[in-house]
């Protein structure tokens, strides 16, 4: 809960969701833009998109994310680079092996397609963005949550 959060703790999810990303994007756009041509695929969190109690710098860092993935697309639209964010949903082995017990059991409800996803669900989508048939998508946030959209 935020009451209970330091600014250390803010300071850490800023960190790695924030400027990790940046400073990724940093080292790749100059090559990206001297090709004319590149793909940014960042991830976010359906966390970034949804409602929750819980961890607001983690929902706030992920939010960032998208929208630092739209002001990227739109500056770089005319130089052949896209500029794209995933947002999972629940993933049976990354949440899992990181999440409290009672948050991985809440995230366990029945997905509306009837399974969850694996991390090479996601992959796919990551795939499909770096690819020449995703090459006409910029400025998106594609959900990847099978369904899971509610709090």
């Amino acid at each position: 809960m935020f009451h209970a959060r330091s600014r250390t703790d803010w300071r850490a999810i800023l960190q790695v969701d924030l400027d990790s990303m940046f400073h990724m994007c940093c080292q790749a756009i100059g090559g990206m833009r001297d090709r004319g041509f590149g793909r940014i695929i960042n991830i976010s969190s359906l966390e970034a998109l949804r409602e929750q109690i819980g961890p607001s710098n983690y929902c706030a860092a992920k939010a960032g994310v998208l929208a630092f993935t739209r002001a990227l697309a739109l500056e770089n639209a005319d130089t052949g680079i896209t500029a794209n964010a995933v947002a999972p949903g629940y993933c049976e082995k990354a949440k899992a092996a990181t999440a409290p017990m009672n948050e991985v059991a809440q995230c366990k409800a029945p997905a509306a397609i009837g399974k969850h996803g694996q991390l090479e669900d996601i992959a796919r989508v990551v795939a499909f963005l770096a690819s020449d048939d995703g090459g006409y998508i910029t400025g998106a946030t594609i959900s990847a949550s099978f369904g899971i959209d509610r709090p």
